[in-house]
């Protein structure tokens, strides 16, 4: 009797072979369990390491589905060409619109808290003072390829209309730039690791999938606009930085 891992092999291998591309779903696990000989306990074993590995999706615990994985790029270009107002598509939808992809923001959340240490000092703000948080999912097809959370002081928010639930038609920056404070310059940090529990329910993936964190920090001049914390599987989402310029005055040796 196969154990396990070499279901799992075998399943991964004959997703490879595209065996099941025409409704994107394995077989039920009492299909795979005739199949393979086994108990539930042990289909159930394999599927969770695919899950784990990236390679499917279990939230609907009936069929198991064939997780997408192909690039989305993500160039930091995409900002200078929403800056005007009046746009219909943000930055993220200008990307995938870029690469022949149905992309869309979806709004999930606009909630007003108090300010953790780390968040407010990004912001420049007192430690407790009030945000707002808008939560967005950025979907590609109907898999979510991005967690978003972007924070902007109270009192600030409510004068530009970021405290609205509505979806900001034509990304933020517009927005921004139609409120009088256009977006000058942004800070950006990228990091990795494992996803937390959230970022695996969200973005439907494993826990063994690796995650890309953004934190991007807006600023008008001196006033800072918005911080923007994003989080997406590494797998699927690349970050290009094109045609940075390189240095500056150069000195004699």
């Amino acid at each position: 009797m196969l154990g396990y891992h070499a279901i799992a092999a075998d399943i991964e291998r004959r997703i490879q072979d595209q065996e099941w591309d025409e409704d994107g779903k394995l077989p039920s696990v009492s299909a795979l369990m005739e199949h393979y000989q086994a108990s539930k306990l042990t289909i159930r074993r394999a599927l969770a390491h695919l899950e784990d590995g990236g390679v499917i999706v279990l939230h609907d615990r009936s069929r198991a589905r064939i997780r997408t994985r192909t690039p989305i790029r993500i160039p930091l270009s995409r900002y200078g060409r929403v800056m005007e107002p009046g746009g219909s598509k943000g930055p993220f939808e200008t990307a995938c619109a870029d690469q022949g992809l149905e992309g869309r923001m979806v709004p999930v959340e606009v909630v007003k808290e108090r300010a953790p240490a780390d968040l407010a000092a990004a912001l420049g703000i007192d430690a407790g003072a009030f945000v707002v948080r808008r939560t967005r999912h950025a979907i590609v097809g109907d898999e979510v390829v991005q967690l978003q959370d972007a924070y902007y002081e109270a009192s600030f928010a409510a004068q530009t209309g970021l405290d609205s639930s509505e979806k900001v038609v034509g990304g933020v920056y517009g927005a921004l730039t139609a409120a009088g404070m256009a977006p000058t310059e942004a800070d950006e940090r990228v990091s990795g690791g494992l996803p937390t529990p959230r970022e695996c329910e969200v973005l439907h993936i494993g826990s063994g999938v690796p995650v890309l964190r953004v934190q991007r920090v807006t600023r008008s001049g001196e006033r800072l606009l918005e911080v923007l914390r994003v989080s997406a599987p590494a797998d699927r989402v690349e970050l290009v930085y094109d045609a940075l310029p390189l240095g500056g005055e150069r000195s004699g040796s």
